[in-house]
């Protein structure tokens, strides 16, 4: 069993070793198709030069050649900028003909162009070097195959070449004849006070006729320390005539490395080692706004009434630090002007990163919401955060339901007392509950009345306040349950103890049978009371149709013994909460 499950551990590792290795090693090949198509297009570049050299030259010595060298003097003279046309990177020779491409581009006189065009044609067909002589293949080169028909065919370096029976890929002779030296390894940086950075190389002494072109390469990661591991593949930033190229998109919060090439019509012999790490002194900005916030999909559940709302945005990919996660709220709106409820009511989500949407769940059908998003990114542990971008919307009423039934019923209530079940019929997306008791606790059941059989119910609860917090917190006089007045005590003596005999009256009399407690008299006597002594005391009046605002009086009772002492107060109310 052990061993079995071993053995299946064993076989997974394998298995992820060799994706990892298939990955790597496609992403390593499309590096390098990229940085040869950009050595071909520096070849084409150096071709137009020579054409042009005599005019270079002469302009030289006059101090005219400025901006990039020569290769800027030519981007900008009539026949070399046709010449130069077909070795941007923004041509695609295997779309068209050479006439064809270069006749959408330069209408008139284009031959200079059909010309370079050409010649990057075979630039890209025909590698550096030359094939050995027939007799000098070995090995599997030897062997009587037709292993290849181009030299696009073979890997690396190697050339498609004839072996006198056949065609296999052979390391070719002669690789470097005529390309120029490679540039010395050591890179150096300067940030400029414009934000540009300014890298510059030395060049060995070339014995090289042609003009020699710097292919200038870049590959970055994110984050607090460089990684080539989590690198982008190499990019050209900067064809050069010159030593030193000055970039403009330096961002924060990326680790660079460059190197150069030397390349002239003849080809290269490669790139520098990759250059130290380098990063800018700025500080990464926060991630932008998001933008173009909307509602891309709406989805009824079961019922008709949850719905689910998908939310999509856009945010630039090219930003200082990549985004970490997003922070989504949202709530629903109240009133025309779209004011949120409450913050507690909110409800949030995280999102991550890498995505463009979020889906809202157990929304209300026909009803406003409003969402606000951010987007937050991290440099070490500080966080960056975008301002938030908001969107107010509405829900639209499912088109499956016609009507709601509402049925609400007390479940029990703080005086006892019980209703039968109301309900209504209704198209709204809301309903307005009439002839509520006060202190009850309701059922309400919410049933929707579709045309495609029958959906299914919701039921909730909620609790309704007592007439007397009702009342406290009205502006407009509310008339509960009635109201102690004119409340008296009087205090008979005898023999140290002291009964009190208490009086009030009822501003609103009710029935009795409605009443609970002393129906049968407003008089209450209390006896064993203290001398001297401060005693509170507190009447309600509590019937059917609910509790009414208590009434309270603090009195003392005589510090003396009297045969009998009489005392009457005026009443001191207070109505409680």
């Amino acid at each position: 069993m052990l061993l079995s499950k071993n053995r299946g551990v064993f076989a997974s590792l394998c298995l992820w070793s060799i994706l990892f290795l298939s990955v790597n090693a496609k992403t390593k090949k499309k590096d390098e198709t990229q940085s040869m198509n950009d050595i071909y297009r520096g070849r084409c570049a150096s071709r137009c030069l020579s054409l042009h050299s005599t005019r270079i030259a002469t302009l030289s010595k006059q101090s005219q050649v400025e901006n990039n060298g020569s290769l800027g003097w030519c981007q900008n003279h009539k026949q070399c900028a046709k010449c130069l046309e077909p070795c941007k990177a923004s041509w695609d020779l295997k779309r068209s003909q050479c006439r064809e491409l270069c006749a959408r581009s330069i209408p008139k006189k284009h031959w200079e162009c059909v010309t370079s065009c050409e010649f990057l044609r075979s630039v890209v067909a025909v590698k550096q070097g030359d094939c050995p002589a027939p007799e000098k293949a070995s090995g599997f080169a030897a062997a009587c195959v037709e292993g290849c028909e181009e030299d696009s065919e073979c890997p690396a370096k190697k050339k498609c070449c004839s072996n006198g029976c056949g065609h296999t890929c052979q390391p070719p002779k002669n690789l470097y004849k005529g390309a120029p030296l490679k540039p010395r390894k050591e890179l150096s940086f300067e940030e400029l006070r414009s934000g540009q950075m300014e890298v510059s190389w030395s060049s060995r002494f070339n014995v090289s006729a042609e003009p020699v072109i710097y292919v200038v390469q870049r590959r970055w990661n994110y984050g607090i320390q460089p990684s080539e591991d989590a690198a982008t593949q190499w990019e050209v930033v900067a064809q050069t005539t010159e030593v030193k190229a000055r970039l403009a998109d330096i961002r924060a919060g990326r680790w660079y490395q460059f190197r150069v090439a030397a390349v002239n019509v003849h080809g290269t012999r490669g790139f520098t080692t990759p250059s130290r790490h380098i990063h800018t002194k700025k500080d990464p900005s926060s991630p932008p706004t998001p933008s173009e916030l909307r509602v891309s999909n709406v989805t009824f559940g079961p019922g008709g009434r949850a719905v689910s709302v998908r939310l999509h945005w856009s945010i630039p990919s090219d930003l200082d630090v990549p985004v970490h996660h997003y922070k989504v709220s949202w709530s629903w709106a109240t009133g025309s002007t779209g004011a949120t409820a409450r913050p507690k009511t909110k409800r949030r989500k995280m999102v991550n990163g890498g995505q463009r949407y979020v889906e809202l769940e157990s929304l209300r059908a026909n009803r406003s919401y409003s969402v606000e998003l951010q987007a937050v990114s991290y440099w070490g542990q500080n966080p960056l955060k975008s301002p938030k971008a908001s969107l107010h919307f509405t829900t639209r009423p499912n088109p499956t339901v016609v009507r709601y039934r509402v049925q609400w019923v007390p479940d029990y209530c703080g005086h006892n007392q019980t209703k039968g079940v109301d309900k209504i019929i209704t198209q709204e997306g809301f309903a307005s509950l009439p002839g509520l008791l006060f202190s009850c606790k309701y059922s309400v059941n919410l049933q929707p009345l579709g045309t495609k059989g029958r959906a299914q119910a919701e039921t909730t609860f909620f609790f309704t306040p007592s007439c007397a917090t009702i009342s406290a917190k009205s502006p407009k006089h509310i008339a509960c349950p009635g109201q102690e007045e004119n409340l008296t005590a009087s205090f008979m003596a005898d023999k140290g103890n002291i009964t009190a005999v208490f009086t009030w009256e009822v501003s609103t009399p009710l029935p009795p049978q409605q009443l609970h407690g002393f129906q049968e008299r407003n008089v209450l006597v209390v006896s064993g009371l203290q001398l001297a002594t401060p005693y509170r005391l507190e009447i309600q009046v509590i019937g059917a149709g609910g509790e009414g605002p208590a009434t309270t009086k603090t009195f003392y009772t005589p510090n003396t013994s009297p045969v009998l002492q009489h005392r009457r107060e005026r009443e001191s109310e207070r109505e409680m909460m």
